[in-house]
């Protein structure tokens, strides 16, 4: 292990999980899902790119793995969301990646067949990424002023054509921080993320409701386990959520405690992953079984107990009297 090696890559995957970040939001944006606001779910999104640079290490890649900006982009574009499909290619990459040949297939598709797709596919990533400012007030000079400052300043220092890109040798110097500095700094993301936080955070002259903030206070509030979309989004898939309880601990780091267990008492796994459209009854009848008990003895109340129960007694009493009159004034008719 050398520390000129590992230090940089630590740098590195700072910079990608802030990227992640802005990624999350923007599938869950295209994907028709709501929005990841809790700590806990990023938490677990960043826990699984971790996962994905250890087993890179481990198999020696020479990279790490991040969230990839040109899938979300092909989601906006073939308006496929569904995680199975996700798996599925992922299967798929495993099998053709002992395949030779296909790799010289992949290698063959023209450049300018790659270009026309990757314009495409930033675009829509661009338009998703800007459509989130239909929340903030841009009639109100402030927040032009932290927009603007914030975009065009990310990309003089880090932008393609910016200080950084054309500097030569590390200005930050040769130690294990400079080489951890240069890998932050090198993003415009996150060069742009440091600035608009900065600004919108110690500069006034704006409301929150002007600032986007308060469109923002229902979504920090939602009930994960209990709320069905977020629980059929964002739940660990199969027999992880109740193994797990849906890594219900990391929501006290920033809510302060532990969010409300589900009021059934069982952690209900998320749907359309591939292990439950190909299983369901294996992955989910245990728990779909334990849920309707649950409810079952939830629902199991004495028709006296209630003022609905009394009412079903008292309604079937009128009609048993009701039906009797009627069969009496036939038998006088008669």
């Amino acid at each position: 292990f050398r520390g000129y090696a590992i230090v940089p890559m630590i740098g590195s995957m700072l910079a990608a999980s802030v990227e992640s970040f802005g990624d999350y939001y923007s599938c869950a944006k295209i994907s028709g899902a709501p929005p990841p606001t809790t700590s806990g779910i990023i938490a677990r999104g960043l826990a699984a790119e971790g996962i994905g640079v250890l087993f890179s290490g481990l198999w020696g890649t020479g990279s790490g793995t991040t969230s990839y900006s040109e899938n979300i982009g092909a989601i906006g574009i073939t308006g496929v969301g569904s995680r199975a499909v996700v798996q599925c290619g992922a299967l798929t990459m495993m099998i053709v990646s002992i395949i030779a040949k296909f790799g010289v297939l992949l290698a063959t598709i023209p450049q300018p067949l790659v270009s026309g797709l990757y314009c495409v596919v930033f675009g829509v990533i661009v338009a998703v990424g800007l459509s989130n400012l239909q929340l903030v007030n841009l009639n109100n000079q402030r927040n032009l002023f932290v927009l603007g400052f914030a975009i065009f300043n990310s990309m003089s220092i880090a932008g393609p054509g910016g200080y950084f890109a054309t500097v030569e040798g590390n200005p930050f110097g040769t130690s294990n921080g400079a080489a951890i500095a240069l890998s932050i700094f090198s993003s415009p993301m996150i060069v742009a993320f440091i600035i608009s936080l900065t600004l919108d955070a110690t500069s006034g002259g704006a409301t929150p409701e002007e600032r986007g903030l308060s469109a923002w206070e229902g979504a920090n509030k939602a009930d994960v386990n209990n709320d069905p979309e977020y629980v059929e989004v964002y739940s660990l898939p199969l027999f992880f959520a109740k193994t797990f309880r849906n890594c219900a601990y990391l929501e006290y780091t920033s809510r302060g405690k532990m969010p409300n267990p589900p009021e059934n008492g069982v952690y209900q796994p998320s749907r359309g992953d591939l292990g439950d459209l190909c299983c369901p009854c294996l992955f989910r009848g245990d728990l779909d079984e334990e849920g309707n008990e649950n409810n079952e003895e939830s629902e199991k109340v004495e028709p006296g107990d209630s003022p609905i129960g009394n009412a079903m007694i008292r309604s079937t009493a009128c009609n048993d009297d009701l039906d009797v009159e009627v069969a009496s004034a036939g038998e006088k008719a008669d």
